[in-house]
């Protein structure tokens, strides 16, 4: 649920850089009774329209009359018609509902506040999990590709606490923009988390594989001067030339595969890519096997979601409500398909996703999708100063009757997380390739499945190369040995790293709320692999008054404002109850001192 505004004026001082509001300040010119009446109208209509029609209001079941009446004294006093937009921009942020816009008419839209606006990548790939900050990768002659290793944890950023930095960077977009999931925040920002400010450079430190620090400065722009790339740092060479709307596709050569295609989306689903689409998909036509890449694909292009997936489908089926997929195109692949999905597939790529898994040849590898499957209108406010977009319906598909809204639809295989997959190029291809031979090796979509699902779910390592001793003579060439001395070598990294956090190893405090959720999954997935040693390490690293850290942190983060500042009455309840924690001696000086706020 996202944060409850009190009073919007103070959420605009809250957030608004002091440049910015003087700027406002200087270009608007103080409204009129006529102008006053309007922005309430606008109130009005929104209160009614959103109570009525929001599907996220359902949802989250909490008091939307009294959110806007507790907003009309900021309606009434709005000054102009930017900060008008920006009154709507904070109150539909109550939905948590990214697809909740703001479409303004009278004010550049450039001069409201941007999705993780200022924010920049500083040349590097950085990959929220778990609260936990993994370095994949870095642009041609970074600075820190000689000094920290792909897989390292970055911890520290200009001396605060990563934990705290995620905090403040996650309440200011739920502040202006609603989240959907989490999922979907992070894969949005697409590493861009790092915020400079008036800053060339930013100091940091990292945590190697090996549970040790390495101190950095990330400059602002990587060497080359463009931002890195993300979406396609390190991707291995698998398709031809991007055709039209960003769609690629290739033929790969593998000995236990004649003819595997692969094809990537773009950015968007929409009728330019279904022409995209199919001038890629056709020339793959004999295929055996094909990996579908809808990571970061989203759009809005429900009946274009369909239309992609009548390549797919032999005979006419319907998706939901009044979206049949019927066959279509020259021809229609009928074999194997590993779909690669992540937090940003969402929207129209979603329903592709629930279209291509509904065949049942399908194994889907990532994260859980945003959970964006929502069908929004736009509604225009009285005032015709602005227009805002709103979820009123989720999609429920007929073909498997799911509905992922705001969950998103998991993946059959979860890439495993941790410093050894971190450093690799592109994890989630690479198991996709071992998932595919894998099945056409043994003739099994649920064998494989089943195979790195155990693998990287369970971690029972040792089990999982008993078991397929027996299919060694069946699978020549296929290693299983090395992929789960792969899976043990990331275990115990990641041991290494959160006994490294938990031991101190930074004057600041870790994140200890982070590290106990992770250690749930982690300490299992050790034991069973045979790692005990780990396993009993971070076992006995947990005990010993953890837990009073972990309140300490929940206490801390409850009491911080959207600006991370508390009020001394806050602050001083909190330091008596923690005074004797890390979580507190680090707050009374950073935090808590007058002249930090």
């Amino acid at each position: 649920m996202g944060i409850r505004r009190a009073n919007l004026g103070d959420a605009l001082r809250a957030w608004l850089p002091a440049a910015a509001l003087a700027l406002c300040a200087g270009a608007a010119s103080p409204c009129g009774a006529e102008d006053a009446s309007a922005y309430l109208e606008d109130l009005d209509f929104l209160q009614k329209t959103v109570g009525e029609r929001s599907i996220s209001l359902a949802r989250l079941r909490f008091d939307w009359r009294f959110v806007c009446e507790d907003s009309r004294d900021a309606f009434r006093t709005c000054p102009d018609d930017r900060t008008h937009a920006e009154n709507v921009m904070l109150l539909l942020a109550n939905l948590d509902e990214a697809q909740a816009r703001v479409t303004p008419h009278t004010v550049p839209s450039e001069e409201l506040p941007q999705f993780a606006g200022g924010l920049e990548d500083g040349g590097l790939w950085l990959e929220v999990h778990e609260g936990q900050v993994y370095l994949r990768g870095s642009a041609p002659d970074h600075p820190l590709a000689k000094t920290v290793p792909p897989g390292s944890a970055l911890i520290e950023l200009q001396g605060e606490p990563m934990w705290l930095v995620l905090e403040r960077l996650r309440r200011s977009i739920a502040t202006w923009f609603g989240i959907t999931s989490e999922q979907s925040l992070w894969a949005r920002l697409d590493g861009g988390i790092l915020d400079f400010g008036e800053r060339d450079a930013l100091a940091a430190t990292f945590l190697t594989p090996s549970g040790e620090t390495v101190a950095a400065v990330i400059p602002r722009k990587s060497a080359g001067g463009a931002p890195f790339p993300p979406r396609n740092a390190g991707l291995p060479d698998r398709a031809g030339e991007p055709a039209a709307a960003g769609v690629e596709a290739g033929v790969l050569a593998r000995s236990w595969c004649e003819k595997l295609a692969v094809v990537r989306l773009g950015a968007t689903v929409d009728a330019a890519a279904v022409e995209a689409f199919d001038s890629a998909f056709d020339p793959l036509e004999g295929a055996q096997a094909l990996i579908v890449d809808l990571r970061g694909t989203g759009g809005t292009g429900s009946a274009a979601a369909a239309a992609i997936a009548g390549r797919f489908h032999g005979k006419e089926a319907a998706l939901y409500r009044d979206l049949t997929i019927a066959p279509r195109g020259k021809w229609q692949h009928a074999g194997p398909i590993v779909v690669l999905q992540d937090g940003a597939t969402r929207e129209a790529a979603e329903l592709l996703l629930e279209a291509l898994i509904a065949t049942g040849r399908t194994i889907t590898i990532g994260a859980a999708s945003g959970g964006w499957t929502l069908r929004t209108e736009s509604f225009r406010c009285p005032s015709g100063k602005l227009s805002f977009a709103l979820g009123t319906a989720a999609a429920e598909t007929v073909l498997r009757e799911s509905r992922p809204y705001a969950a998103g639809t998991p993946p059959d295989i979860v890439v495993p997380r941790g410093p050894a997959y971190a450093a690799l190029p592109d994890p989630a291809f690479e198991l996709g390739l071992q998932v595919l031979e894998l099945w056409l090796r043994q003739r099994s979509r649920e064998r494989a499945g089943a195979f790195f699902a155990r693998l990287y779910g369970e971690g029972d390592i040792d089990r999982f190369l008993e078991e397929n001793k027996a299919a060694a003579a069946e699978l020549p060439g296929f290693d299983a040995a090395a992929r789960g001395a792969e899976a043990r070598a990331n275990l115990t990294a990641i041991a290494a790293m959160e006994l490294a956090l938990l031991e101190g190893i930074t004057a600041v405090p870790p994140d200890f709320r982070g590290i106990v959720r992770r250690s749930r999954a982690h300490l299992p997935r050790l034991r069973a692999a045979g790692c005990r040693d780990e396993a009993t390490a971070l076992s006995r690293a947990l005990r010993g008054g953890l837990h009073v850290e972990v309140s300490a942190q929940s206490a801390l983060l409850d009491a911080l404002d959207r600006r991370l500042h508390a009020t001394p009455e806050r602050a001083s309840k909190f330091l008596r109850r923690y005074e004797e924690t890390r979580i507190a001696a680090y707050a009374r000086k950073y935090l808590f001192e007058p002249e930090r706020r």
